[in-house]
């Protein structure tokens, strides 16, 4: 499924945030993940690696309330 030109749902970005942190906690524990933690969730949500890092961006600066989801 493409992605392209679709605009993420709250619950979507709520996906990516949620798999990003599963593959920052999960990184340290074993060596053989090379790759940065938002490739890993682009690959393993099928999405391009800059929407992971623009949500995170959108998370980051907004905190963990529910303004960053809009």
């Amino acid at each position: 499924m493409s992605f392209q030109g679709i605009e993420f749902t709250p619950e979507m970005r709520k996906m990516v945030v949620n798999s990003k942190h599963f593959f920052d906690i999960l990184k340290p524990a074993l060596d053989t993940l090379n790759n940065p933690a938002t490739q890993l969730t682009a690959n393993a949500l099928g999405i391009s690696e800059s929407t992971p890092k623009v949500i995170m961006s959108a998370y980051n600066k907004k905190g963990n309330g529910r303004a960053w989801l809009e």
